[in-house]
């Protein structure tokens, strides 16, 4: 299995992890696919069941937002797009043909930065952050505004994942991965 083909199958497919980080054990179990685990947090239907009376769990709209990155994305690169016997494909098999008709082909290292990207930012969207204080080196930005039911919110532009070598900014979507990556975001970020 190729690198790509096995990100793709991490997004779109149901597949089997090791929950050990440590690398101590190894016990595989299974994980829902990464789109299906990012559906359900924008559709607050985490694990609740079709028949369930509780309340449902708090809607992601960060996980709306990556959807709607997803699904952009893949109608600009999919071949399908535009043609209307195909327009209502599941997006996961969208990216999968998309996926093959890159394959051994220039296109398919951008192929596998989208889906390696979307894979990472789906996973870090259950992960805590920690806003980083001072102004991304790339846009130069030190916050963003959102609108949360209404009230208009100030929020850091640049986050970092708690306990992982992993930020991003929120201004102009830099990434920094790897422990040297965000020790070097550390020592460019300037002061508000």
């Amino acid at each position: 299995m190729t690198a790509l083909s096995e990100a793709v199958h991490v997004l779109t497919e149901d597949h089997k992890v090791n929950p050990d980080k440590t690398g101590k054990t190894f016990n595989l179990v299974e994980e829902y696919a990464l789109l299906t685990q990012l559906k359900e947090a924008f559709t607050a239907n985490r694990g609740t069941g079709a028949g369930a009376s509780g309340p449902k769990g708090v809607i992601s709209f960060n996980a709306l937002n990556l959807w709607e990155d997803i699904a952009t994305v893949t109608n600009n690169h999919w071949r399908g797009f535009g043609i209307r016997a195909v327009s209502r494909t599941p997006l996961p098999e969208r990216i999968q043909d998309w996926a093959r008709s890159v394959e051994g082909s220039p296109d398919e290292s951008e192929c596998f930065a989208w889906i390696s990207k979307w894979n990472r930012q789906i996973r870090a969207l259950d992960e805590s952050h920690a806003e980083v204080i001072g102004r991304c080196p790339e846009c130069g930005e030190s916050e963003i505004v959102v609108e949360d039911d209404g009230e208009i919110i100030k929020k850091a532009a640049v986050t970092r994942v708690e306990g992982h070598a992993y930020a991003s900014c929120a201004q102009c979507l830099a990434e920094w991965e790897g422990l040297d990556a965000v020790r070097e975001l550390a020592r460019n970020v300037s002061p508000v």
